[in-house]
C-alpha cells in the first residue's frame, strides 16, 4: 500500500509540473498579446491625436501648421501652395498609420486572444487546485489537462 501511495504521489507531482509549465506558457502568450495590443492602440491614438492637431491648426491658420509646412519646404508657405500640400501629406500618413494600427488590432483579434489566454490560465489553475484535493483522480486530471491543451492549442508550443 505504501508503494501505491508513493507511485500516486510521483504521478501527482509530475502532473503538477506539467500543469504549472502549461500555466507559464499561456501566461507568456497573454503577455505578448497584451503588449502588442497596447502598442498598436497607443500608436493609433498618438497618430490620430497628432494628425487631428495638425489638421485643426491648419484649418484655423495657426502657427503649428504654418511652421510644419515651412519645415517641409524650407520656406514660409503662401496660400495653399506646396507647403500646405506637404502638410496634408503628413496628415494623410499619420491618419493611415492610425487606421492601420486600429485595423491590425481588430484583424488580429488581440482582445479575444487576451480573453482566451485568461480563460486558459483560469482552467489550468482550477485543475492545479484539484490536484491538491484529498481524493483527486489523476486520470481525470490528465484528461482535463489534455482537454484544456486542445481547447487552447494556439497558446501551447
Amino acid at each position: 500500500m505504501a508503494g501505491l501511495d508513493h507511485t500516486l504521489e510521483l504521478d501527482r507531482s509530475r502532473l503538477q509540473e506539467r500543469v504549472q509549465e502549461s500555466i507559464q506558457q499561456v501566461r507568456r502568450a497573454a503577455r505578448r498579446y497584451r503588449r502588442t495590443s497596447t502598442a498598436l492602440m497607443l500608436t493609433g491614438l498618438l497618430c490620430g491625436a497628432v494628425s487631428t492637431a495638425l489638421a485643426g491648426d491648419a484649418f484655423r491658420g495657426g502657427q503649428l501648421a504654418a511652421k510644419t509646412a515651412q519645415t517641409t519646404t524650407g520656406r514660409v508657405p503662401a496660400d495653399l501652395p506646396r507647403g500646405w500640400r506637404n502638410l496634408c501629406g503628413i496628415i494623410a500618413v499619420l491618419t493611415l498609420a492610425a487606421t492601420l494600427s486600429t485595423g491590425t488590432n481588430s484583424a488580429l483579434r488581440l482582445s479575444e486572444h487576451q480573453a482566451r489566454t485568461a480563460a486558459a490560465v483560469a482552467a489550468l489553475g482550477a485543475l492545479q487546485a484539484d490536484l491538491f484535493a484529498e481524493h483527486a483522480a489523476l486520470d481525470k486530471a490528465r484528461q482535463s489537462l489534455e482537454t484544456i491543451r486542445l481547447a487552447y492549442d494556439e497558446y501551447f508550443p
